[in-house]
């Protein structure tokens, strides 16, 4: 008994307020047209996705999705979004945050603590230099 040939099937459905349009053959595999599905809600390899046509029932995403017209488009919800993705950048802004909380202590603590004797005899020696380096008379050299 021969196969009938694949169709090509046109779905409209909306993602949020943006309206797409899918188009597949008849013939195309599930995870081929589940990708295509999770492309079109940016949506990651671990999300959970769950398509409803207008009266809000769920429809399988399969090759046997029926086509439908853009005036009654399906609804395309990503409903479980990867949680570790999620705790993933909430945890790499809550480090970020608390390097910057740090290395404003270190700072403070810098500033507070008193030099080294050897250190502040260096400051006073680089200071007298510079203030001796500012003033006219020692600028001569320059022709003034």
């Amino acid at each position: 008994m021969p196969m009938d040939p694949p169709t090509l099937v046109q779905v409209f459905f909306c993602v949020g307020q943006r309206h797409e349009t899918a188009l597949f053959l008849s013939n195309t595999p599930v995870e081929q047209l589940k990708e295509l599905f999770r492309t079109a809600a940016e949506a990651g390899p671990r999300d959970i996705l769950k398509l409803y046509n207008t009266a809000g029932q769920l429809l399988n995403i399969s090759p046997e999705l029926l086509p439908n017209s853009p005036e009654n488009p399906y609804s395309l919800q990503v409903v479980a979004a990867n949680g570790f993705a999620m705790l993933h950048k909430s945890t790499g802004d809550e480090m970020k945050a608390l390097e910057t909380r740090i290395s404003e202590l270190e700072r403070q603590l810098k500033s507070d603590l008193p030099l080294p004797p050897a250190v502040q005899q260096l400051q006073m020696q680089v200071d007298a230099f510079r203030q001796k380096l500012e003033t006219t008379e020692s600028l001569s050299w320059l022709g003034k």
